[in-house]
């Protein structure tokens, strides 16, 4: 009997999942995102700063791809939906920040995933103000772009160990000394000038560095004794994420170069001024890409949400070689770079986005070999490179007097979903659990469960958590008061963050199942 018994127990042991160890790998993952960096835009850089075309450090990179950036609707994207596209791995209408299409449930974003159910330490620079679209779609969730004082809220109260940026003199700042204040209401160390980021060492819990007026200055612009560079921002950055001795995701943004792409056609220096931000930023990619060399287990993916202003290269045969060298002055290479600028024949069509393909360059991994087609597809390349952990979709819910039937869908690209389980807790304390169920996504990757309740009118919290081998690596909480589901709007946001009862996966409110509608790609004049 002993015997029979003891044989029982290790069947259960290997069937059910536990919650001891980690089954994804844990690499470091530095993202970069050069907003508005088409082909044209890294090809010019390349020209100007090394002579020959290929000569970009991410033209070097193992793993390349181009993809369309199209939005859910077919149309020319934004920022924010394109951001939403790489941070959460679905498609979004313009100017929302990681929600769906509808605008009614957050999606969960590849920084809250890894930062929530794996520990990873996480960070966002940016060369705009740091509540801009593109940083927010990592860390915040609301139905338009221009809520920035919501994302700003959003941002900082997320537990973000790092964010450096622009805004310093934004209004939902308020200057060096309202920003210091700011910091310290929500645990960060807070710096605003170059100096004083040169002078932290890495004892800060959580860092915030704000910078500039709105956004960072153009780097032409930037006087180097006041406001850090990207490439100061960015080895900074590895550093300090570095010393946390987790794991960490930082998204690294070249934000200005968009902001170029969208000067006047009249301005003269439109040229100029976008070559030196794709500089500035090819220079962080090769500082990350060594980095990830010297440091092992690291994942450098180089992105792009869109294309601005359809640039066109038409000539460079006229460039000399008085290339910008290592240990010249900022300002000889500046003015080498100015003079390269003048010698190659290049125009723009517009001052607008484009639906022009961009490319993806990954190192670090094969990237599942998954096919990157469309910017959605970024997200699914990092999950991918991380073991495939599954994501909650396409949930739907409905009642009755006496039960809430619950049922979605798990994405798991490698299959490896070993089971879930449905908790919650009614506000008489009163709990539910399904137990953990076991799934075979091969067979089946849509689930339904329904859950008894006594008294309609109490409010009720529970969550779906889902496992991939050994570790609860996705979740989903929703909280219900009564039989009527809480909205996820803005005007409410902040009670449903209060009814969450465990912080370690306060973000993940819902993903719907987005079906995508391609339209003809028009061009912007």
């Amino acid at each position: 009997m002993k015997k029979t018994w003891f044989f029982i127990m290790i069947l259960l042991i290997g069937f059910f999942p536990q919650g001891s160890s980690q089954t994804i790998s844990s690499p470091n993952v530095i993202l970069m995102i050069g907003d508005g960096m088409g082909p044209e835009e890294i090809k010019l850089a390349s020209l100007v700063e090394y002579g020959a075309e290929n000569l970009s450090i991410m033209d070097q990179f193992p793993v390349q791809a181009f993809y369309k950036t199209d939005n859910v609707d077919g149309e020319l994207t934004d920022s924010a939906a394109g951001g939403t596209a790489i941070a959460t791995g679905q498609l979004t209408k313009n100017s929302v920040i990681s929600m769906d299409a509808t605008k009614s449930i957050r999606i969960k974003t590849i920084l809250e995933y890894l930062r929530d159910d794996f520990g990873y330490s996480t960070g966002l620079i940016t060369t705009t103000e740091f509540a801009h679209a593109t940083p927010a779609v990592f860390g915040s969730h609301t139905t338009n772009r221009d809520n920035k004082k919501e994302i700003k809220d959003q941002l900082l109260s997320s537990g973000i160990d790092l964010i450096l940026g622009g805004g310093r003199e934004v209004s939902y700042v308020g200057g060096a000394d309202a920003a210091k204040s700011m910091g310290e209401k929500y645990g960060y160390t807070t710096v605003t000038n170059v100096n004083e980021l040169n002078s932290l060492d890495n004892s800060s819990d959580k860092v915030l560095g704000v910078f500039g007026t709105i956004n960072m200055p153009f780097e032409l612009e930037r006087n180097p004794s006041v406001d850090p560079s990207l490439i100061e921002m960015t080895s900074f950055g590895l550093k300090y994420l570095q010393s946390k001795n987790n794991p960490f995701f930082v998204m690294i943004e070249g934000g200005r170069i968009d902001q170029a792409g969208h000067l006047p056609l009249y301005f003269e220096n439109k040229t100029l001024y976008n070559a030196m931000e794709t500089i500035m930023f090819e220079k962080s990619v090769r500082l990350a890409l060594d980095f990830a060399k010297k440091v092992g287990n690291t994942i450098v993916v180089v992105a792009a949400d869109h294309e601005t202003g359809g640039l066109q290269i038409h000539d460079y045969s006229n460039l000399d070689n008085d290339l910008p060298e290592e240990g010249l002055s900022r300002d000889e290479n500046n003015r080498r770079r100015i003079a390269r600028v003048n010698e190659i024949n290049a125009s723009w069509l517009s001052t607008s986005h484009t639906p022009t393909p961009v490319k993806f360059f990954g190192y670090g991994s094969d990237f599942g070999n998954i096919v990157i087609d469309t910017i959605d597809d970024v997200f699914w390349a990092i999950n991918a490179a991380l073991g495939s952990f599954p994501t909650i979709r396409n949930d739907k819910w409905s009642f009755t007097d006496s039960s809430i039937s619950l049922s979605f869908s798990i994405e798991d690209r490698d299959y490896s979903t070993t089971g879930y389980e449905v908790t919650g807790e009614f506000e008489n304390g009163s709990t539910y659990s399904s137990g953990i169920i076991p799934v075979n996504l091969e067979k089946n990757d849509f689930f339904n469960v329904t859950i008894p309740i006594t008294n309609s009118s109490q409010r009720f919290t529970f969550q779906i958590k889902v496992f991939d081998g050994t570790e609860s690596t996705s979740s989903l909480k929703k909280v219900f008061d009564g039989i009527e589901e809480t909205s996820m709007n803005s005007s409410i946001s902040s009670s449903v963050e209060n009814a969450v009862l465990s912080p370690i996966f306060a973000i993940a409110f819902g993903i719907p199942l987005i079906i995508r509608k391609r339209k003809v790609l028009q061009q912007t004049s």
